[in-house]
């Protein structure tokens, strides 16, 4: 007598697991690239917020300053100063730079020293790039 053959399959065959090998290494390729993203999105945003925070230290400097003496600010270069021109450890790679330049309240364009108003602008840069820039205006 004759048995019938079992059929059955049992377990996956060659080509059924080199088939999920491959999907599941260009998930793992995928995530690692969305990964490798977000490492740069992530320090972008801290650098632009290490730049304004910076920046707002320089006009937390300038509010301290009489309006008479601001003009002498005009170029001056810090490394990474809080508001009292202190570095701030973390930061010494960053540069902020200041400009102060007189403007006419009338036109709001630059016009001769003895102007009744200054605009102030704190320029942040790291690595010779700019990170960010604040501009606000100071009067007498």
């Amino acid at each position: 007598m004759n048995k019938p053959k079992n059929n059955c399959r049992r377990g996956f065959t060659i080509l059924e697991a080199a088939i999920a090998t491959i999907i599941i290494g260009v998930a793992i390729t995928a995530i690692m690239t969305l990964f490798a993203t977000c490492t740069k999105v992530n320090d972008f945003g801290s650098k632009m917020s290490s730049g304004i925070f910076l920046a707002e230290q320089m006009r937390n400097m300038t509010d301290e300053v009489a309006f008479d003496d601001l003009p002498s600010l005009n170029g001056a270069v810090f490394n990474g100063a809080d508001s009292d021109g202190n570095p701030v450890d973390g930061f010494r790679d960053f540069t902020q730079t200041l400009s102060v330049q007189p403007i006419d309240w009338q036109t709001m364009g630059n016009t001769s020293p003895g102007s009744d108003m200054l605009v102030i602008t704190a320029q942040i840069t790291r690595n010779n790039q700019k990170v960010s820039q604040l501009s606000w205006v100071r009067t007498q």
